[in-house]
């Protein structure tokens, strides 16, 4: 093919080539037509509004899953605190100067939270119903199994035996306990006492429990407890009050002066005076109790508690 007939190639200017021509018309059927050529929608545009509503969608979407994951998880029923209905394990609220709160302890009882106070949850049932109490006071009336609920403070851990009592944490978190029905246990600083109903203790975390007294215990027995459960030796007219009271209704005080006075010789004088008012356990000695293990001496407890109830 020439120069001349490559114009034919390129605009159709030039004389067309037989065997051009000839392969035009074998490849003519598979020319483009655009009027055959497929049509593709356009997809509707997406305005600003239609993207706003799926995000609110997604957004309405996650907050109901996080409510239901929340509102699944072990909780408390909490009535007079503004913007609180529930409380969970981990979760706190306060009450204010004038404030009354009531938490449901599932079906257990519940807790009466006295104003100005502050409770913390920590623990829901899954171990425990548990408590625990920062500062203020509470009013717990609870019917479980012994140590199903529990209510811990700065100074210590106290744990229900079924019954109702009043506990208070002071500024400096000293606690402060009141049996009305029933008996509590209170452990801290290595030592735990027994509180029965009609007794009280207080607690430090630097002492733990003290000796439980009847609440309408005489000032002057109070006080003798006091200085004798402290007392590296005791003080005669101390023992001699002691001796001289009316020792059922004081005998809760005179056991555990027996168990935790630091003095064996106020030791041995609690144990003189229990002896005399409580059968001693088959087989036992009065000699032999002050270095007795716990399970005599629990034997013995069950007898002297008699005089508790």
């Amino acid at each position: 093919m020439s120069a001349d007939d490559d114009r034919y190639l390129w605009d159709k200017s030039g004389p067309a080539d037989r065997e051009v021509e000839r392969l035009e018309k074998l490849l003519g059927r598979y020319r483009f037509d655009p009027r055959e050529a497929p049509r593709f929608e356009r997809a509707p545009r997406r305005t600003w509004r239609t993207w706003a509503l799926a995000a609110a969608v997604v957004a309405a979407l996650g907050a109901a899953a996080a409510w239901w994951s929340r509102d699944t998880r072990p909780s408390y029923i909490v009535e007079g605190v503004a913007d609180v209905s529930r409380v969970r394990v981990g979760e706190s609220f306060s009450t204010g100067s004038g404030d009354h709160a009531l938490i449901t302890i599932g079906s257990i009882g519940s807790v009466n939270v006295k104003p100005g106070s502050h409770v913390r949850v920590d623990d829901a049932g899954a171990e425990h119903h548990k408590l625990f109490l920062e500062r203020g006071e509470v009013r717990a009336s609870i019917f479980a199994r012994p140590g199903l609920f529990q209510i811990g403070t700065p100074a210590g851990l106290s744990i229900d035996m079924g019954c109702v009592y009043e506990l208070a944490v002071d500024g400096e978190g000293a606690s402060s306990m009141h049996v009305l029905t029933g008996r509590i246990a209170f452990a801290a600083a290595g030592r735990s006492v027994l509180i029965p109903a009609g007794a009280e203790c207080r607690a430090t975390s630097a002492l733990g429990p003290n000796v439980p007294v009847r609440t309408v215990a005489s000032r002057e027995f109070v006080d003798a407890v006091r200085r004798l459960e402290l007392a590296p030796e005791p003080d005669e007219a101390d023992l001699a009050i002691v001796r001289k009271s009316n020792t059922h209704d004081e005998s809760v005080s005179i056991w555990h002066l027996f168990r935790l006075a630091p003095a064996e010789a106020t030791r041995r004088a609690m144990l003189e005076i229990l002896a005399r008012i409580n059968p001693l356990p088959e087989g036992v000695e009065l000699s032999s109790l002050l270095t007795a293990d716990d399970a005599t001496l629990d034997r013995w407890r069950e007898i002297v508690e008699r005089d508790w109830r």
